[in-house]
């Protein structure tokens, strides 16, 4: 999968600054850390101001995004901005009585949200896949209940 990664982001020149090393066969990408005067003994600090002092970035992120991502950009795009609705932070060490209730209220926000519906089985079975993906981030009880909910339940339904 790698392999296929870095022959993508070459071909599609989304890095800028490319460095292609050749190690044991495997074509590996890579950026100087001499180039922003970095070292593995700086602390975290250190390596965040190094990195956004340059100018030039080494890579397009939106199209990395696009390549990662493969399809429903869109929808996707506007899940992310989505999951900044407080019900969507996680919370820990709760009674399982609140966690089950907790995932059904986020479920509910993302079908009332638009981002799932059982019809995308039929309309468009990728959407179904990538609800479930970036659902899985957030809450995989949440992700439990919705694959039980749309892909037992509502596929056989359809």
């Amino acid at each position: 999968m790698f392999r296929v990664l870095c022959k993508e982001i070459t071909k599609r020149n989304l890095l800028r600054n490319p460095r292609l090393l050749k190690h044991s066969g495997a074509t590996q990408l890579s950026t100087s850390a001499a180039q922003h005067n970095v070292n593995n003994t700086m602390a975290p600090v250190e390596l965040r101001s190094s990195w956004s002092s340059g100018n030039d970035k080494t890579f397009d992120v939106k199209e990395l995004a696009s390549l990662l991502d493969h399809d429903n950009h869109e929808m996707r795009g506007e899940f992310r901005k989505f999951v900044s609705d407080p019900i969507m932070t996680p919370r820990y060490d709760i009674p399982l009585a609140e966690e089950r209730d907790v995932a059904l209220q986020r479920l509910k926000r993302i079908c009332d949200g638009g981002f799932i519906s059982v019809l995308d089985f039929n309309d468009n079975p990728l959407r179904i896949f990538a609800a479930h993906e970036l659902a899985a981030i957030i809450d995989p009880a949440m992700s439990t209940k919705m694959t039980v909910q749309f892909n037992l339940f509502g596929g056989t339904v359809l």
